[in-house]
């Protein structure tokens, strides 16, 4: 069955869309990356613990 909006699994894919929203690549630098996370409203993401790699989040709307 086609999915609409399919999980790109690309690790140097720039943007991608999923169930509960969408992330796009703003800065891709050796040391860090900078994504913008989009949930749509009444989703929400799965919480994720790294060991390799820290994570900062900035919420800035809602």
């Amino acid at each position: 069955m086609y999915k609409k909006n399919p999980v790109r699994k690309n690790p140097r894919a720039e943007h991608a869309f999923s169930p509960w929203g969408k992330w796009e690549v703003l800065l891709d630098e050796s040391r860090y990356k900078v994504k913008r996370i989009t949930v749509e409203p009444g989703n929400r993401l799965s919480y994720q613990k790294y060991f390799k790699r820290a994570e900062h989040w900035v919420v800035v709307e809602g």
